[in-house]
């Protein structure tokens, strides 16, 4: 009896270290915008799985190369903590991904433009300590002050616009 209770539980023991090894082929199939999205949004396992691919495998030059043409970068804006999002941003910048890449479907803006026009104030701070330029211009010839100023008139009940002016005009 106790021999068919060890082949049971060995045999368990392979079907779910199958099924694991099998999870996580896939998972790391998934570019990294797609895996810090799973880290924010899934289930807490499946969360916690996108999170160890993310961190801990390496990424193709095909996945850097993308994040690099459409200032991937600002991708970790989809973590809501703030601690998790400064890893992630560490993690990319290390892999290679340009601070200052330029979004060639979105009029060649930055990540800082796509912040100040968010209203992020975390990710211009993030970008800004992690020498983001500032002057750089999209394809309307506006920078990322432009874009802060135009939401701040637009939007001039949100005290954050304010606080992202000042941080962008202090060199």
């Amino acid at each position: 009896m106790k021999r068919i209770i060890f082949w049971a539980l060995g045999l368990v023991i392979v079907i779910v270290s199958g099924l694991a090894f099998e999870l996580v082929r896939e998972t790391r199939q998934h570019t990294p915008s797609h895996l810090m999205a799973c880290m924010e949004r899934e289930a807490a396992f499946m969360s916690w799985v996108c999170k160890q691919v993310f961190f801990h495998d390496d990424f193709s030059a095909d996945a850097i190369a993308t994040l690099n043409t459409t200032a991937g970068i600002r991708s970790v804006t989809v973590l809501s903590d703030p601690a998790e999002a400064d890893a992630a941003f560490r993690r990319l910048r290390d892999e290679g991904v340009d601070i200052d890449a330029t979004d060639v479907t979105l009029q060649h803006m930055t990540a800082l433009h796509a912040a100040a026009i968010d209203g992020d104030v975390h990710q211009v701070r993030r970008l800004l300590v992690n020498d983001a330029k500032r002057d750089i211009r999209d394809d309307n010839g506006r920078t990322a002050i432009d874009y802060a100023r135009e939401m701040q008139a637009k939007n001039p009940d949100q005290p954050q616009r304010g606080e992202i002016i000042d941080l962008l005009s202090t060199p």
